[in-house]
């Protein structure tokens, strides 16, 4: 079992999704390319899985939007999490599920406030 791959996995997702117009990290960076997905543990961060030898991971996708007025990054937001839930249920190996997405909210990144919103996922993986 191997976290940090894990969460590399679903970042090249995104980061796949995003392309040059922005950026995917697995953790919370000093410094932000926006806009961005942020993959970080959610909670409980791992538990037991439906059967032997398999744990279920469980991640939150934050989207972070660039600047803008508010309706452009509104529709920005929506649109980013659309795609997100789309690319990560299309899922290669069929191990993502889309466990919820909370309303958006404000995020402090590079000292200045931005809309974001958050999706939870989670995922089988073999141990």
């Amino acid at each position: 079992m191997n976290l940090a791959a894990e969460r590399e996995y679903v970042r090249n997702i995104l980061a796949d999704l995003i392309g040059e117009n922005g950026a995917a990290y697995t953790y919370i960076p000093e410094r932000t390319t926006l806009p961005a997905y942020l993959v970080t543990p959610n909670s409980p961060y791992i538990s037991n899985g439906q059967t032997y030898g398999t744990a279920t991971l469980r991640l939150e996708v934050t989207y972070v939007s660039s600047h803008g007025g508010n309706e452009k990054v509104t529709q920005e937001v929506d649109d980013a999490i659309s795609a997100a839930v789309v690319a990560l249920m299309q899922d290669p190996a069929s191990r993502i599920a889309i466990d919820g997405a909370d309303q958006p909210h404000s995020i402090r990144l590079n000292g200045q406030d931005y809309l974001s919103q958050s999706i939870q996922i989670s995922f089988k993986i073999d141990l």
